[in-house]
């Protein structure tokens, strides 16, 4: 499994340098609008925002233009992967989750995760938040569903951002870099299910989240 530092290598990779780009949400927040911070500009997936949050005053512009990637790389560790908890999670995991908490918030991430599993077994509160239950319940649906969990996590995230287009057209220009990144967590290999107890429930879940799929095809039951 990759370890933080590697993980926070790619996500340097995707994110890019400086960049000012009006139709960005992340650049449309203003102290004016009732935000805590102004956000204009972005450097290494670092918005103004987020850097002006992390010091704890406002930031400049230039201030963001000058961000190092070494600066960027501990704001990633301390509060988008330790903070929200993603190390606790099961490794073949950290990877998607610790990106999606950087491209969306680890709040909106955890809420994708946590929806997930309710489709399999609704058993969760959608509260954004890894506690005991859902840290848990994801490890179960892991072990029981292997890289197909992963995968159904992909497909969640780029329902995300298809809502996303939906509410605000301007933002289908972004669309094929967001798929070319969430479908940078695919896993080909993702093996068999295996199913020790509530096979229809999970079976049925399965259908709905892989609807392209036969069950057939991913199912191997054991039941004990």
């Amino acid at each position: 499994m990759k370890t933080v530092k590697s993980m926070i290598a790619d996500i340097l990779r995707r994110e890019g340098g400086f960049t000012a780009d009006p139709d960005d949400p992340g650049h449309q927040l203003r102290v004016s609008r009732g935000h805590k911070w102004d956000s204009h500009c972005t450097n290494h997936g670092i918005t103004q925002y987020t850097l002006s949050s992390y010091w704890k005053r406002q930031a400049t512009k230039h201030e963001v233009r000058m961000l190092t990637s070494a600066e960027a790389a501990e704001i990633y560790k301390h509060e988008y992967f330790y903070k929200p908890g993603f190390n606790n999670l099961p490794a073949t995991l950290q990877s998607a989750l610790f990106d999606m908490g950087v491209n969306h918030g680890p709040r909106n991430a955890v809420r994708m995760l946590q929806t997930l599993c309710n489709k399999i077994e609704r058993e969760l509160k959608v509260d954004g938040r890894l506690g005991f239950k859902t840290n848990s319940t994801v490890q179960k649906h892991v072990t029981n569903m292997g890289g197909w969990f992963n995968n159904a996590l992909v497909e969640e995230r780029i329902a995300f951002y298809e809502r996303i287009i939906a509410r605000k057209p301007s933002q289908a220009k972004y669309r094929n870099g967001w798929m070319r990144r969430a479908n940078e967590f695919i896993v080909e290999d993702a093996g068999e299910i295996v199913v020790k107890k509530k096979l229809t429930t999970l079976a049925d879940a399965v259908a709905r989240i892989f609807p392209q799929f036969t069950l057939g095809g991913l199912l191997n039951v054991e039941l004990s």
